[in-house]
Parts: structure tokens; C-alpha cells; sequence
């Protein structure tokens, strides 16, 4: 018999969670003029990374991390000291996967400050490196087949395939006005905060918040660190060609500290500081490919050798954005809080995020160091309190197989003492989550024609329906075709159900 396949070239792709890793980073940061430190007030550290490839199965990357400390000098001067480090490991897979982009995202889960000498700090921030793949996958589909006595039961399935990464580097730009008087700046901590990515023909809006800390100085006779935040919004436009509006896109935004330009210019009773802060946005795009492919066939007069193949592709995903409050609290016991100065020093720590019940649970902690004044001391100290947080985020048609990726940011604090005795703290936790899963297809992907079914002997059939069957699994049990089972069943309601009779006459020709 004549018999033709046809096949069509399939590229599907997905995302994977390749590993977590941990690294330590350690600096020595020199006091300003050689002063004398007295006490650290406050300590943080933000990472990013800067470049990542893969070679093969190994995955190489690149960091920053940010430090910034303030300090109290044994003169009683308060100083803040800014510096930048760089990192860089790899990461070897053994699993085999096609990788075809890494994707790598830092984040510092821990900073540890510590005196070395009069003049001298040591900072070691752990950072936590969590290495992700596009994998790509090629597989020839069958998508229809010619041929007498060939049937077939066709589906339509949709794929996702990367289409590539968007890349944008913008300078948000803002004067920030301070109604205090400022003597100068000690550190600058800003936290993005994405609201919505919104794709269009070719380009795609991103929208969303940079919250700014700002620690400061004050004029008085004995000056005392403030702290000031504002938010500022930003809109931008990405483009990649191929984008249109049911694209599918994962974000990972980040703000370049390292490289923020701050100018101060310092006035009575006013500062006006000119800021410009350095963000980029990652949008890593996939594509649908809806394909019409054979799901399953057979041949009245033939066997067929059939190859199946398991294809794996992106699952729809969802993005959630949330906003809850949180709050934490802690006891002061060497000292009596007279007045809050300020908070500085911000920051998320996400411990976990898992689907469950329809559910994006996000576990951790925001954390904010508290300066404080007691007047019987006549000293400045600080404390850090933890706002530990578990988030639902509502979403739909969640997997617990899903995976996420968190954009968490903690601000809008608000800080008062009880009693002299008990700090308490209460902020608002902002999170924007991309939720995405990889789905399993089997799919035929090569047949042949084998040997010759040998003749029917029988005149009549009688098949007694199964559970779940379908029209179509009747007639290839039958070795017949839907057709000729309904022209032969006239009375055969549709759908069928467990227990109906299906008849078969078979035509014999009688030899003489």
C-alpha cells in the first residue's frame, strides 16, 4: 500500500533549576582619615550578577557584591564606607540537559561585621547563587500520514519556545529633596520593586517602584544620623522582535549599587540630593507553537512500527504580585531608647517559595537596623529586628510541581519605642512572583510499515464497550473505521458509554 508520513521539526523549551550554591565573600574596608572606630551602627551588603555563560556543561558566572557600613569614631564623628567586591565561580552539570542560556541570580543571605583593629573592618557576606537553564529540545512530530487503510486520531497540543532575552539598562534619574539640615549623605540603599510587565507587538512595558533609603547626617552642635525614604516610579520600554501580546515573560531586575551617582548639594534647613541609579531588566521571552500532530494510528492491513518520543515544554505560567504588612519587634536590655534617629541597612532574605493549594507561599525575613539615642549614656547605638513573613499569594490552576522566582522588597517602615525598653517596627513586604511549571508530552515521532495483519476469519463481531473508550478506540480494536462502525450501528448514541454493544459484519467472498 502506499504510505507517506509526514513529520515537522519541533523546538520546544523550558526552564530548570540546575543548583544552589553559596559563596563567601571577604573585604577589608579602611576608616575615613585613618579615624578610630568606636562603634559599627549599622552593616549590609546587596549582590548581582554581572555576567554568565555556559561552555558545554559548565556554567560560568560572575558577581558584585555591595558593602556599606556607618560607624561611630571615638571622636564621636559618624562616617560611611562604600565598597564594591567581586566574585565569580561556575557550576559543572552532570545531568546531560541541553543548555542553552544559564540564568543566574544572587542574592546576600548574611553579613557579618567585625573590628580588626582601631582603623580596620572586616565584612564577610555569604551569597546565595541559585543557577537556572533554558533547555532546549528538538523532536520530529508525525503530523499526518497518506495511505489506504491508514487512520488516524489527531490532537492539538501547545508548546513554548524561547525566544530570546530582553535586555534593557536605564538610569532612573531624581532629585531628592531632604527638608533637614544636612551636613552629609552616609549611605544611599535603594530596593526595586517590579508592579507589572506587560508584553506588546515587539516591545514589552515594565513598570514598577525603586524605594530609597537614605542614612544622613545631621548640623546640630552634636550631629545625629537621620534616615529619609522615598519611592520613585519608573516606566520603560524593552524591545525584541517577535513579541506579541500572549508571549510569556519571566523578569529579573536589579540595580547596579556599585555604580550610583549621587551629587549633594547641602542648604539651611534643606538638601537636595540628585541621584541617578543604574537598573537592569532581564525578560527572558518564550513563544507558543501550537502543532496538529498524530496522536494515535493504525492500518486494517498492516502493522506499524511506531517510535514515541517524550517532548517537555514550558507550562503557561502565571505572575502575582502582593502587598502585605509585617511587622517585628526586639528588647533592648543594656541600654534605655530615649529616641529612634533613624533606620537604615534594609533588607529581604527569601528562605522559600512553593505552590500549595492554588497558592504561592513566600517564607522569610526583612530585616532593618534601628539607630537609637540614650541620653543617660549620652550614646548612639543601633539594633537589627526581623520581621519574619509567610505570604499566600492567591493564584489559579496552580501546579505543586510549579516553580518560582521571587522580587521581594521591604519598606514604608515605621518605628517607635515601648517603654524605653522594646523597639518595635512595622513595614510593608512587596512581592512580584513569576510562577512557571514544565509539562510532558509523548508524541509519535517515527512509524513504518510492518508485516501484513493476517485475514479476519470471523463474519461478525460483537465488542462490549469499556470504560472510557472512545469511538476511535473501538474501531482500532475492531481493525475497522469510525465510519463503517456507524454505518453498521446505525441505533450507536453518542458518546458511548461502558456496556453498549458495537456490531462488525466482516464480507466474506465464498470460493467454488
Amino acid at each position: 500500500m502506499a504510505f507517506e508520513p509526514n513529520y515537522e521539526k519541533l523546538v520546544t523549551s523550558y526552564r530548570k533549576t540546575l543548583t544552589t550554591a553559596q559563596a563567601q565573600v571577604d573585604v577589608k574596608l579602611s576608616t575615613v582619615d585613618a579615624s578610630e572606630i568606636k562603634t559599627i551602627l549599622c552593616s549590609s551588603a546587596k549582590s548581582h550578577i554581572t555576567k554568565a555563560e555556559v561552555n558545554g556543561n559548565v556554567v560560568n558566572y560572575n558577581g558584585l557584591v555591595n558593602f556599606q557600613v556607618i560607624y561611630e569614631s571615638v571622636t564621636g564623628e559618624i562616617y560611611g564606607l562604600d565598597y564594591t567586591a567581586e566574585f565569580m565561580d561556575k557550576y559543572t552539570d552532570e545531568s546531560g540537559a541541553n543548555i542553552f542560556m544559564p540564568i543566574v541570580m544572587s542574592e546576600v543571605v548574611d553579613v557579618d561585621v567585625n573590628v580588626v583593629n582601631s582603623t580596620t573592618i572586616s565584612a564577610t557576606a555569604i551569597v546565595e547563587n541559585r543557577i537556572d537553564a533554558i533547555i532546549n529540545e528538538n523532536v520530529s512530530v508525525l503530523t499526518s500520514v497518506a495511505g489506504e487503510n491508514v487512520f488516524t486520531n489527531m490532537e492539538t497540543n501547545t508548546y513554548y519556545n524561547f525566544l530570546g532575552v530582553l535586555n534593557e539598562k536605564y538610569d532612573l534619574t531624581n532629585d531628592i529633596e531632604i527638608n533637614d539640615d544636612v551636613s552629609k549623605v552616609l549611605s544611599i540603599t535603594p530596593s526595586i520593586s517590579l508592579e507589572s510587565v506587560t508584553p506588546f507587538t515587539d516591545y514589552v512595558k515594565v513598570v514598577g517602584n525603586v524605594f530609597v533609603d537614605i542614612c544622613y547626617l545631621t548640623q546640630e552642635e552634636q550631629p545625629k544620623p537621620r534616615s529619609y525614604t522615598t519611592t520613585l516610579d519608573f516606566n520603560m520600554e524593552v524591545a525584541l522582535n517577535g513579541i506579541v501580546d500572549t508571549t510569556k515573560v519571566q523578569s529579573d531586575i536589579f540595580i547596579n549599587t556599585s555604580d550610583i551617582k549621587v551629587i549633594s548639594t547641602l542648604d539651611l534647613n534643606k538638601a537636595i540630593i540628585n541621584l541617578v541609579l543604574p537598573i537592569t531588566y532581564n525578560g527572558y521571552a518564550f513563544n507558543s507553537v501550537v502543532v496538529d500532530n498524530v496522536a494515535d494510528l493504525y492500518s486494517t492491513t498492516n502493522e506499524l512500527n511506531i517510535t514515541t518520543n517524550s517532548v517537555n515544554s514550558l507550562t503557561p505560567s502565571a505572575t502575582l504580585t502582593a502587598m502585605e504588612k509585617i511587622d517585628g519587634s526586639v528588647m533592648v536590655n543594656d541600654s534605655f531608647v530615649d529616641e529612634i534617629l533613624g533606620n537604615c541597612c534594609n533588607y529581604v532574605t527569601v528562605t522559600s517559595s512553593f505552590v500549595d493549594d492554588d497558592c504561592v507561599v513566600v517564607e522569610g525575613v526583612a530585616n532593618t537596623t534601628v539607630i537609637y539615642y540614650s541620653k543617660e549614656d549620652d550614646v548612639k547605638n543601633s539594633i537589627i529586628v526581623e520581621m519574619p513573613f509567610s505570604v499566600r499569594v492567591k493564584g489559579e490552576n496552580l501546579d505543586e510541581n510549579f516553580m518560582t522566582t521571587v522580587n521581594a522588597v521591604v519598606s514604608d517602615m515605621s518605628t517607635k519605642s515601648k517603654r524605653g525598653q522594646e523597639i518595635e517596627v512595622f513595614a510593608k513586604l512587596y512581592l512580584y512572583v513569576d510562577v512557571y511549571g514544565t509539562s510532558t508530552n509523548a508524541v509519535i515521532s517515527e512509524v513504518s510499515v510492518g508485516e501484513e495483519i493476517a485475514p479476519n476469519n470471523c463474519a461478525l463481531k460483537i465488542y462490549i464497550v469499556k470504560d472510557n473508550e472512545t469511538l476511535w478506540d473501538v474501531a482500532k480494536e475492531l481493525g475497522t473505521s469510525v465510519d463503517e462502525i456507524m454505518a453498521q450501528n446505525p441505533d450507536l448514541e453518542l458518546p458511548l458509554k461502558a456496556g453498549d454493544r458495537v456490531y462488525i459484519y466482516y464480507q466474506k467472498v465464498m470460493e467454488f
